[in-house]
Formats: C-alpha cells, sequence, structure tokens
C-alpha cells in the first residue's frame, strides 16, 4: 500500500478544572490526528500530541512518507528514524510514534480486523484501573473521597492518586482517606510524577508502605536509574515507571534498575511497534506492564501483552472528552474491564463531527 497523501489535525481543548500532579499543572488537552491515505483507498490513523518539537518533526516526516510502502512498517521506521538529525530521546519519538499507530491502523483495516486480533490477542476485555487523585485548589479529604467512590461506581478494579505535591503529612492523609474509601478489596496506586529525591521517596514510601500500595509510581526523574535502584532496594512497594522512558533501550536501562512494572505510552515510546517489543523484554525479566494514558489506545496492546497488569484509565474529571473524542468509545463493564472493540483497525478514529468546535488547525 502506497501512501499517497498525509494530514494533520490539531485539536485542542479546556479542562473545565486544571489538574495538578506533582509537578504540573494541566489546563487543557492537545491532540493531533495524522491520516495516512493510500491508492488503495485505505487510511491509517495515528493519536499524538502537540508539543512544538513534535509539531515540527512530524511535519517533517509527513513529507517524507508520501511514495513509501505502509506495508512494510519496518522500512518506513528506519527510514525516519536518523538520531543524527532529529535526536536521540523526546519529540522525535513522539513523532515516529504516531507514524508508527498510524501504519498499524491502516494494516488492520486492510485486513479488515480488529487490531488486537491482528496482533494474535489472548482476550477480548483487559482490567482497567481509574488514574485520578489529582490536587485541586481547596480540595479536601472528603471531596478526595467522593472522587473514589465515584471511581469504584465506574467499575474500577483500582484507583491512582497523585502524591509529591503537598508536604509528606498531608500526603499520607490523602493516601489514608482513599484506603478507607477502597477498603481492602480495591487496589491504591499512588504517582509522584517525578517530584521527590531518592531519600524523600523512601521517607515517604516508608509512612504509607502500611496501607498496603499496588505500586509506587515514577517516585524519581526518569534517567535517575541509580536513584530507582535505591528506592526499589528501600521500599517494600512495587516500583513502577516507564511513562517518559523512550524505546526498548530506554527499558532496558530502566529495568535494570529492579523496577517491577513497565508502563510504557505507545504515544511517546515508539508506537504499537515498541510496545509489543518492550512487552517481550518485560516478560522474559518476570516484569509486568501497565500502559499508561489513553485507553482507547492501549486496551488492545494490552490484550497481546502476556504479562498485562491493569490499563491505565481516564475519566471525564481528567480529560472531558475521553469518550466524545472517538467514533466508537472503549467501554467499561460493572467488573472492571475494557471491552475490547470489534472494528476494522485500532479503534481509535476520531469523530470529527463532534469534536469540530475544537479543531485548531489542518496540514
Amino acid at each position: 500500500m502506497i501512501i499517497t497523501k498525509v494530514r494533520r489535525d490539531y485539536y485542542r481543548w479546556p479542562r473545565a478544572i486544571p489538574i495538578r500532579n506533582g509537578k504540573n499543572t494541566w489546563s487543557d488537552v492537545q491532540r493531533c490526528v495524522l491520516r495516512l491515505e493510500t491508492e488503495e483507498g485505505v487510511t491509517g490513523v495515528g493519536i499524538g500530541g502537540a508539543s512544538p518539537g513534535e509539531v515540527a518533526i512530524l511535519a517533517v516526516y509527513s513529507e517524507l512518507l508520501i511514495g513509501m510502502d505502509a506495508d512494510l512498517i519496518g522500512q518506513v521506521l528506519l527510514t525516519l528514524c536518523d538520531p543524527k538529525v532529529y535526536g536521540r530521546r523526546g519529540h522525535e519519538h513522539y513523532a515516529i510514534s504516531t507514524v508508527d499507530m498510524a501504519l498499524w491502523d491502516l494494516k488492520a483495516k486492510a485486513a479488515r480486523m480488529p487490531l488486537h486480533r491482528l496482533l494474535g490477542g489472548q482476550t477480548e476485555r483487559v482490567p482497567f484501573y481509574i488514574a485520578g487523585g489529582y490536587y485541586g485548589e481547596n480540595k479536601t479529604l472528603i471531596d478526595l473521597q467522593r472522587e473514589v467512590e465515584g471511581y469504584l461506581l465506574l467499575g474500577a478494579q483500582g484507583v491512582k492518586i497523585k502524591v509529591g505535591g503537598a508536604t509528606i503529612e498531608e500526603d499520607v492523609a490523602r493516601v489514608r482517606a482513599a484506603r478507607e474509601v477502597l477498603g481492602n478489596n480495591f487496589s491504591l496506586m499512588l504517582d509522584a510524577n517525578c517530584a521527590y529525591q531518592p531519600h524523600e521517596a523512601i521517607a515517604f514510601g516508608k509512612r504509607v508502605e502500611e496501607f498496603d500500595i499496588g505500586w509506587f509510581e515514577e517516585p524519581v526523574g526518569p534517567e535517575e536509574y541509580g536513584g530507582y535502584e535505591r528506592v526499589c532496594r528501600g521500599l517494600n512497594i512495587p516500583i513502577a515507571a516507564g511513562e517518559q522512558e523512550y524505546g526498548l533501550s530506554g527499558f532496558r536501562d530502566l529495568l535494570a534498575t529492579g523496577v517491577a512494572i513497565a508502563q510504557p505510552d505507545a504515544r511517546w515510546t515508539g508506537g504499537v511497534t515498541e510496545f509489543l517489543r518492550i512487552a517481550v523484554l518485560a516478560e522474559a525479566q518476570g516484569v509486568s506492564i501497565s500502559s499508561h494514558g489513553d485507553q482507547q489506545i492501549h486496551a488492545p496492546l494490552m490484550a497481546v501483552t502476556r504479562r498485562g497488569l491493569l490499563a491505565e484509565y481516564y475519566a471525564s474529571t481528567v480529560d472531558p472528552n475521553s469518550a466524545r473524542f472517538y467514533q466508537h468509545p472503549i467501554a467499561t463493564t460493572p467488573d472492571g474491564f475494557l471491552e475490547l472493540l470489534q472494528v476494522d483497525g485500532g479503534g481509535w478514529d476520531p469523530n470529527a463531527s463532534a469534536m469540530e468546535e475544537f479543531l485548531v488547525s489542518s496540514l
């Protein structure tokens, strides 16, 4: 299938209430929809972001893609991947990820199969947890508990809350409050978003070990491999990381630190191709996989992963258009699973008419 046309649509919409983690505040959502059209009339879709570097590199890639054979995914990626020209880690990986997603979506559509079936999936549904518990202005412990209760009503098997953006005493109180609502039958995960120094992460972790923490996510910076080793040795809590790691070699180095749960994000780490390679590496080392990011994109990939743990899910409290953005929003079940879509392709085609008011540009 020869690529004949490339189109990029950029969307942006506000969050009603800005959300804050241990280091950043997010007031809006930005997305790119990449479309690869072929001479056979099949179009592949990739979902990306809109950071300045990603926009610039994807513009260059879009010109190079014209005339390439979309069936030869590996060849396309090798042609685009030039570390000396575009860099080794960061926005070039974001752009490559979007292209790779579009190529796999295209391949599955041409085969007239859902992506998870094309890739040899093992299940038709995957368990999920809800990422929430962000900090908010004047947000009380009661507010946090009500939020967690709402997530349980959505059927989540667990809930993740933010830490690292308040004092240790305040965060310990938040963890205690969340556990009180969850009881003993649901998982509670913590996410610091790299807010701590290693000694701080260990000190905090020891204070919350008693609350049966499912995992402690990104306690330190993404390239502090020595720090991860110290934290992994110092706590009796599984350590999770990887949303800011790039490619197979990056996860090779990360897993060597003792991290128990790898969290690749296909939108950033290299697309479908690299996500699956990372999953195999994790399996070989006895490490579990819990996808980071958009559930629509990661549910079919988690269905292929042999050591899949929980897929991350964003409710409308985090992204007001988490369901509206897609033609076929993925459904949840009362017992805590995401139902895999039975549509051709990856299942992440956008609902252009519903999102028209948020369209910023088409290139």
